[in-house]
């Protein structure tokens, strides 16, 4: 890139033109044309889902499964532990078990063992029992 300084209004170079820039710019990137590297799969796969006949709900769906890789979000998980705090109460709570459904058999693990390491001055920590329980609400929503 050029050492040329900046114009403050604009951001580009002062003594080139923009056309001049976007050439070192691209000759600095080697010669890609996007900032991240993605597979031709993947870009066949996104090119497919902006057909005009696809509906938004159908790549919105499809991303967001595929992105999780068979997970529940992050923030789902984080809800849920929020909400177990209040112990086997929250098992009533239809949002509670809505959530809980969500979780993969290794997420449901992760929460198992976060429920029996909770520190004492934020909720207490789960007993073996009340896992039990918790796993036997799990494996309902999932007709086990």
């Amino acid at each position: 890139m050029s050492d040329d300084p900046l114009d403050l209004d604009t951001g580009l170079p002062t003594r080139i033109g923009w056309k001049q820039y976007a050439r070192e710019y691209h000759k600095a990137r080697a010669g890609r044309p996007s900032v991240v590297a993605t597979s031709p799969e993947r870009l066949v796969r996104l090119r497919r889902l902006l057909n005009d006949n696809v509906s938004l709900e159908r790549p919105y769906a499809e991303l967001n499964a595929a992105d999780r890789n068979g997970q529940t979000a992050a923030a789902t998980v984080e809800a849920l532990m929020f909400s177990l705090r209040s112990g086997l109460a929250a098992l009533s709570n239809p949002h509670t078990l809505g959530q809980l459904s969500e979780l993969s058999e290794e997420q449901v693990r992760a929460v198992i063992v976060r429920l029996q390491k909770l520190q004492p001055e934020i909720a207490p920590p789960w007993t073996p029992e009340e896992v039990v329980v918790l796993l036997a609400a799990w494996g309902r929503c999932h007709g086990r």
